[in-house]
């Protein structure tokens, strides 16, 4: 009875180490939404920044050039969590094996995080004008003042799951 409680429970925690390998790859290959990608710059944001129809159209070609040039990068990293998954479900699952597989992962979202900060930092620098710049910014702190006022402004880089977003809200700016 006592070995079939160790094995029922061994078993959980494989479940939760994967559960928690797949979490963590959200927003990386979701269909159209890949990390960096900046619809925000579509909606809301673009009327209230006033962008011109130059802007975004600027902005669309730099988002696709974006998820074209990163697509490989987003494939490899599906192609990781696959064989991540695969080295937990052994009878015996290797350790190092297991690490060396991690860090391959880190270093491909490392790299897409990259990617995705310098592709947010050129449409910043190259397609908003100086005052719509400052009107983002001026945005993003409100944001983020009504986030704190509603008791939702938990510091960037708690620990959890999925981690830290980048910027603001993980809205990428």
């Amino acid at each position: 009875m006592k070995k079939k409680w160790i094995y029922i429970a061994a078993a959980v925690a494989a479940l939760l180490m994967i559960a928690s390998q797949a979490s963590g790859y959200r927003g990386y290959n979701m269909p159209g939404k890949p990390h960096g990608y900046c619809p925000q710059m579509s909606g809301h944001w673009a009327e209230t920044l006033d962008l011109t129809d130059a802007q975004k159209d600027q902005i669309r070609a730099m988002n696709q050039s974006f998820i074209d040039e990163n697509g490989q990068l987003r494939e490899q990293l599906y192609a990781r969590h696959q064989e991540m998954r695969q080295l937990w479900s052994e009878t015996d699952p290797d350790q190092e094996k297991i690490i060396a597989k991690q860090r391959e992962i880190d270093e491909i979202k490392n790299r897409l995080r990259d990617n995705a900060t310098q592709h947010r930092m050129k449409m910043r620098t190259e397609v908003l004008t100086g005052e719509q710049r400052e009107k983002l910014s001026q945005m993003m702190k409100d944001r983020n003042m009504m986030r704190d006022y509603r008791g939702g402004g938990a510091p960037r880089g708690k620990p959890g799951r999925g981690g830290a977003r980048p910027g603001p809200g993980g809205m990428g700016w």
